[in-house]
């Protein structure tokens, strides 16, 4: 490959393949000429008094001529030209070389150490931080001069009131129509009546098909009396149902977020990053919803209810004129209150349809589960679990049809509905709160978030609380919402088992949404650990196959991990020893590796007592 200023720029930004490098690094070495401007263009591109090259004069070059040079559409002569004036032109150097440097930069991830992204994270503070400035005392001048003033900016000219009030007028007036606009949408009309009147009994009314009564002679008509009003009976009310309205939204409005007792954040794609909803919020057609555990939080989509349970999230759809609701059920758990008259709900779980309908005025639970075959990278389809307290629930997608009565659960699995079992439903289901302790628990959690920060910021500084239980609900959402950078890390936090566990069981779960979220966990392993340090933590991450947990290679392998320099490597180590064999730690404690733990499993792996947990042999018939 032949020595240009191009091909040597290429070489010192590293953007050449493996074996140009080589052959260029060697031209290098045998240049003095090369040398020398590899020298001249790290000096120009360090000196700051260098600015960019003057529009007239002998080093005035086009800018889209640069340009053209870097991608490598000049003609040959024009190059030649071009690196010429380069050379001898320190300002001309300095421009190409930044602006190759700055260009091979593009499309590359920087890599930040986590101490250095949590301590930035932290800094981050609301405006009750920011501490007003006072004016500096005027000091007294001998010779009677002003003293100097600061410089400050000058005040503006105070504009039209229209100007200043009345955007925000009109503001608030569209705001105020459009709760007005909900609120009688949402509203629950009156219970109907009807009114029937009954017969009096003294009435005589002709039976169809009785004969007439038969004619007689005129009696002479009895004195007169003062008529009496006639006695009819009271009315009679006729209750009606109730039927669940479907509200009048707004255009591109599909539900409403009701006022959330816990954390619900909504995504924003403009900016990229998640929003906390701190009050009642329209929902728009797409809208991508996350509830964090252990809270509930309930959206109104058309004219029916659905509940955010736990740690879930939902992209919520316009619904057609025959359905309940419409959403996208991505993780996590809903409830599904029964309409009236019943209707089903639409949902999409892994790109299939499924249209549930429970009874009038029920709750319906569903839970997608994520799975993934142990020891294997590739997670498998997730199922549908279906739960009906009572009642019986219509359950359709595509041709597959069934009826569930409840109590019990069913799954959709494999585009089939099967296990179905008569069981109770769980308590998440039947019940409208967490448990007490969840919501002491959430209640501690909820405070970290403060709406004026970013959320990731709030979840950094939960993740650090005391409390492992906080410590481990800001783990498990920061994987939600989508960050593993700062769940990596703590895999190797010495003298915090808990955080370490609890990063493991995040990581894991992580694992079984598919191959995206293992790209992300295998690059994140990379760029803490290394490649080869960081391929052995996917693998202790991921597990072992029933296959691999009959080879001695595996124990010889995890038990020399117990030694490892990382506290992280002898976690995992640990970790899989206990699963594969099902013993407990032996007294092993991977913040000390070494002592008598450590020996018991080395004795175990010598005296080749080291095997996977063999099935229990099936009980004898008495």
């Amino acid at each position: 490959m032949r020595l240009t200023l191009r091909t040597l720029l290429a070489w010192l930004d590293d953007t050449l393949p493996p074996s140009e490098v080589r052959e260029i690094g060697r031209q290098v070495s045998e240049s003095e000429f090369a040398k020398d401007l590899v020298d001249r263009i790290r000096r120009v591109t360090r000196q700051r008094r260098l600015t960019v090259p003057a529009r007239s004069g002998p080093d005035a070059v086009d800018p889209n001529l640069v340009a053209s040079y870097l991608d490598n559409e000049l003609a040959p002569e024009q190059v030649a030209e071009y690196e010429k004036l380069c050379l001898t032109s320190d300002v001309n150097l300095a421009e190409v070389a930044s602006t190759h440097q700055v260009l091979s930069l593009i499309g590359q991830k920087a890599k930040v150490p986590p101490e250095a992204r949590r301590r930035m994270y932290h800094l981050i503070k609301g405006r009750e931080a920011v501490v007003p400035r006072e004016p500096e005392p005027a000091s007294d001048l001998a010779d009677g001069s002003e003293p100097i003033q600061p410089w400050v900016t000058p005040v503006p000219p105070r504009r039209p009131w229209i100007e200043r009030y009345g955007p925000t007028a009109a503001v608030v007036a569209m705001i105020g129509l459009l709760v007005w606009s909900a609120y009688l949408s949402l509203t629950p009309p009156r219970q109907s009546t009807s009114i029937a009147r009954r017969t009096p009994p003294d009435a005589k009314t002709p039976t169809p098909g009785s004969p007439k009564p038969a004619e007689s002679a005129p009696e002479k008509p009895a004195p007169s009396k003062p008529a009496e009003p006639a006695k009819t009976a009271p009315p009679v009310i006729i209750p009606q149902p109730i039927v669940s309205p479907k509200p009048d939204l707004p255009s591109g409005i599909v539900g409403v977020a009701e006022n959330p007792a816990g954390v619900l954040l909504r995504y924003n794609p403009d900016q990229r990053q998640w929003e906390q909803l701190t009050k009642e919020t329209m929902l728009k057609d797409r809208d991508r919803l996350l509830n964090l555990d252990p809270f509930r939080s309930a959206l109104l989509l058309g004219g029916a209810r659905v509940e955010l349970v736990g740690e879930t999230e939902v992209w919520v759809q316009g619904a057609l004129p025959t359905q309940a609701a419409r959403f996208n059920l991505v993780q996590g758990r809903v409830d599904l209150h029964g309409t009236v008259p019943a209707a089903p709900f639409a949902i999409q779980s892994s790109g299939r349809p499924i249209e549930i309908t429970p009874p009038a005025n029920v709750p319906v639970g569903l839970e997608r589960v994520a799975r993934r075959e142990p020891g294997t990278s590739t997670a498998a389809s997730p199922v549908l679990v279906v739960f009906a307290p009572e009642g019986e629930v219509a359950l359709a997608a595509g041709d597959a049809r069934e009826t569930l009565a409840g109590p019990g659960a069913m799954t959709f699995r494999g585009g089939s509905w099967v296990d179905k079992e008569a069981k109770p439903a769980p308590s998440w289901v039947t019940e409208p709160k967490p448990s007490a302790l969840a919501q002491q628990i959430g209640a501690q959690f909820a405070r970290y978030f403060r709406p004026e920060r970013p959320v990731i910021a709030n979840l950094a500084e939960a993740m650090d609380d005391e409390q492992k239980d906080v410590s481990r609900l800001a783990i498990s959402a920061l994987r939600a919402a989508g960050d593993l950078s700062m769940i990596v890390p703590i895999l190797s936090t010495p003298e915090d088992p808990a955080r370490r566990r609890a990063a493991i069981g995040v990581l894991r779960a992580a694992l079984d949404h598919g191959p995206d979220t293992l790209r992300g966990v295998r690059e994140e392993l990379d760029n803490t650990y290394g490649p080869d340090l960081g391929a052995t933590m996917e693998k202790l991450l991921i597990g072992y196959t029933s296959r691999e947990a009959h080879e001695d290679t595996t124990f010889r392998n995890l038990v020399d991990l117990l030694s490892n320099e990382d506290v992280g490597a002898r976690e995992l180590a640990l970790d899989n020893l206990r699963v594969l064999t099902g013993r407990d730690d032996l007294g092993y404690d991977p913040d000390k590796p070494l002592g008598p733990g450590l020996k018991a499993w080395k004795d175990l792996l010598r005296d080749h007592e080291l095997r996977p947990v063999a099935a229990k042999k099936p009980e004898k018939a008495s």
